[in-house]
């Protein structure tokens, strides 16, 4: 029932993803087809090609209706028809969608391509130009079409696989098989001993696989990072040219990352499961959503990342963008440009309104015939008007921010108290199956989920990123030293770290007591608190690298009371902060990186290489030896299984709440990624978290979920039983029998 849920998800999916594509797609071509776009030439038509792809890639997914599904060690791309074809059409049609995924990553490299040429090697410039570019297209549709012809005939359907493909279609998705064709990766054949061996033809189209990837992906990060640091280095650069560069290599990295976390890496992720004989099942149709709407939000990246884009649609959206100022005329935006200098206002400060907004021109047009331009006399007035308006106009939307996470943070904090608190409750209950030194580790991670929720409710945290600087902000709730205040907001990441740490000592226990179990008794006893001091350390080092080894300088602390004033308008006084910088700006703006803050970053590196060794190396292990059955009842295999399995799915909770977007706004400051206000999302995730990652355990673990969800069955059949038992009662079995089975029942049933 389940596994046929996903067709309705997916065609829900569908054209919701299909429409959103169509909007986007359209309003990019028409800003990039208007007169005032900045981005001319070959890059150009680049993006123009990109969102013709990108229409087609949605269409394909709305022709297509694909599903995924992980079964016999074998990755099933299913398509499902919509018209009646001949069988060798219907065969080839689902490999178009594996060439959009190959196209998909080999026109982002084809970008990154062009702006290290027109960056770093402007000498070549006309290698992109007239009939170059369509060589270019030519290549890389050469490259996509490889890899779908090598879907099509190197990953042949066999018997095996037309076995498990129409079992899959009944039983799962209740579909008729001749409606539906497939591609299946399956790297292996297996004999009738149940050797496994590699399959040669399946062989060869990894390597091709591999080769597109290992040439896209490589000139990709290779290119990205020579731009960067050309860009950086600002040589024979106007400023205004800088900054549109910047622009355009900000909106490609976040474009390739957001299809790196949509697509790539879980799709990947998924073609190594075979590998590992690991049977997701269904479940991996969360990847055909994620496809079908990826195409709708990957344009809202240009258009909101390139600054000329984004006032359009803002000013469109807003007509507020008209400021009314306290004279007779009215300033909004137009085409014509004033330039406005710097100039001294009563106080004797420079005012660089204009600048606010990112632009060293305003462009204003008055509403009445005269125009009146700036001079020493009117000048600051109309500053301060404009001053006034970026200001209240921008940090609007991160106001809201506060009030959201206000509401989450006590939402997060009941739920935390609710769902920690059954899950204590059933823990120790005489009829909990889990024993021994795992029912104290789950203890533990109760205990902390919520201090962790606590600390989130005291600490109230803003996340903020704003020049190349990664704000993690505490609002105070009482007036504290100085000292004190500095170190608190650390408590914070001491928490983020020793989350990961737990997980980490779970895996390691999981992989003892099935693979090892003769080691079990070192973490009895007192030896249990050897593992908790070592992961209490490695939390504390963390803290105190956050604390000290990312300091306070004055440049961090002006930029946090520009973020404070004027993105929140909060009193300085009553907040702190940890700035995650990396790198000090000289005063020629070249960056040098700070060796401090090197220091703390080797120590997070060391820190999370041994969290998530340890995880991955011990959850391969630990369901290899379960999946094997080796000297395990049915029923102990059962639970190891069940526990196995929610150490999973909490691991990839917190891993997509949690630690990859934390980690992707960690290197945000390394491509000065300007994100602003937005990362309060974050935030908000950690406050929700707490509460629903004990529901893991609860659900998944049999005898949990059954004493939830099946208490109303069980009264009502105690109800049943005794009502059976009043009426053999009237046929001479005495009242104090019936009630003394009646009790027995109830205590009986209670356990």
């Amino acid at each position: 029932m389940s596994d046929r849920q996903w067709i309705t998800i997916t065609n829900i999916a569908g054209p919701i993803g299909f429409s959103l594509s169509i909007l986007s797609n359209s309003i990019l071509l028409f800003l990039i087809f208007s007169r005032s776009s900045p981005i001319k030439g070959a890059y150009k038509n680049m993006l123009i090609v990109f969102c013709a792809f990108t229409v087609f890639y949605s269409f394909v997914e709305m022709m297509l209706k694909p599903l995924i599904h992980l079964y016999d060690d074998t990755l099933f791309l299913i398509q499902r028809k919509r018209f009646d074809m001949a069988k060798w059409m219907t065969r080839l049609i689902p490999t178009t969608y594996c060439w959009c995924y190959a196209m998909s990553f080999c026109l982002f490299a084809l970008q990154f391509l062009y702006r290290y040429v027109a960056v770093c090697k402007p000498q070549y410039v006309t290698y992109f130009t007239g009939g170059y570019f369509y060589y270019w297209l030519a290549l890389i549709l050469s490259l996509a079409t490889s890899w779908g012809l090598t879907a099509a005939f190197m990953f042949p359907q066999t018997n095996r696989t037309t076995e498990s493909f129409l079992y899959v279609i009944k039983n799962s998705y209740d579909l008729d098989p001749y409606w539906a064709d497939y591609v299946a990766y399956k790297y292996f054949d297996t004999d009738e001993n149940h050797v496994r061996w590699v399959n040669i033809l399946s062989l060869f189209g990894v390597l091709q696989h591999g080769l597109v990837i290992s040439l896209s992906f490589g000139t990709l990060f290779y290119c990205g990072f020579q731009t960067y640091v050309n860009i950086q280095k600002n040589t024979g650069m106007s400023s205004r040219t800088r900054s549109l560069q910047l622009q355009l290599f900000r909106a490609l990295v976040a474009q390739t990352c957001l299809p790196m976390f949509m697509m790539y890496i879980p799709i990947g992720f998924m073609f190594t499961c075979p590998y590992f004989d690991l049977q997701l099942g269904a479940i991996t149709n969360y990847q055909t959503v994620m496809a079908q709407l990826y195409p709708g939000i990957d344009p809202f990246v240009v258009l909101f990342l390139i600054d000329s884009y984004r006032r359009t649609i803002c000013s469109f959206i807003c007509p507020a963008n008209t400021i009314k100022s306290g004279m007779p005329s009215q300033l909004e935006f137009s085409t014509t440009t004033v330039k406005v200098k710097p100039s001294v206002s009563s106080n004797g400060l420079i005012s660089n309104g204009p600048e606010i907004l990112g632009d060293p021109t305003f462009r204003i047009t008055w509403s009445q015939p005269q125009r009146m331009v700036p001079t020493a006399k009117n000048g600051p007035k109309i500053l301060a008007t404009i001053e006034h308006f970026s200001q209240s106009y921008i940090s609007m939307s991160d106001r809201h921010w506060i009030l959201i996470s206000d509401i989450a943070g006590p939402i997060g904090f009941s739920l935390t108290i609710l769902s920690s608190s059954v899950l204590l409750f059933l823990i120790f209950s005489r009829s909990s199956p889990i024993k021994g030194a795992y029912k104290r580790m789950l203890v533990v991670f109760c205990v902390f989920t919520m201090f962790y929720s606590m600390v989130e409710m005291l600490l109230r945290p803003l996340i903020h990123i704003y020049d190349d600087t990664l704000y993690l902000i505490q609002r105070k709730r009482f007036d504290m030293a100085k000292g004190l205040t500095r170190l608190i907001p650390s408590t914070y990441c001491w928490c983020y770290a020793m989350s990961f740490c737990l997980f980490a000592l779970q895996f390691l226990y999981r992989y003892v007591a099935v693979c090892k179990p003769h080691y079990v008794t070192y973490f009895t006893g007192g030896y249990f608190y050897y593992w908790l001091a070592l992961i209490l350390s490695l939390a504390t080092s963390w803290g105190l690298t956050a604390a000290f080894m990312f300091p306070q300088t004055n440049r961090t602390t002006e930029s946090f009371l520009y973020v404070i004033k004027t993105s929140y308008e909060l009193d300085p006084y009553w907040t702190d902060y940890v700035a995650y910088k990396y790198f000090d700006t000289d005063e020629n703006h070249v960056r040098w990186v700070n060796v401090l803050s090197l220091f703390g970053v080797l120590q997070h590196g060391l820190v999370i290489s041994l969290s998530f060794g340890t995880l991955f190396y011990c959850g391969i292990k630990t369901y290899f030896y379960i999946k094997e059955h080796a000297g395990m009842s049915a029923k102990t295999r059962n639970f190891q299984l069940q526990l196995f399995r929610a150490l999973v799915v909490q691991t990839c909770l917190s891993m997509f709440m949690m630690y990859i977007p934390i980690g992707f706004m960690f290197s945000c400051p390394y491509f000065d990624l300007q994100l602003g206000a937005i990362t309060n999302y974050q935030t908000v995730m950690a406050q929700l978290y707490p509460g629903i990652d004990p529901l893991v355990v609860l659900l998944i673990i049999d005898s949990y979920r059954k004493t939830i969800l099946c208490k109303t069955k069980i009264l009502e059949k105690k109800s049943n039983i005794c009502f059976k038992f009043q009426r053999k009662s009237a046929r001479g079995l005495s009242t104090l029998g019936v009630n003394r089975r009646c009790m027995i029942y109830q205590q009986v049933s209670i356990w």
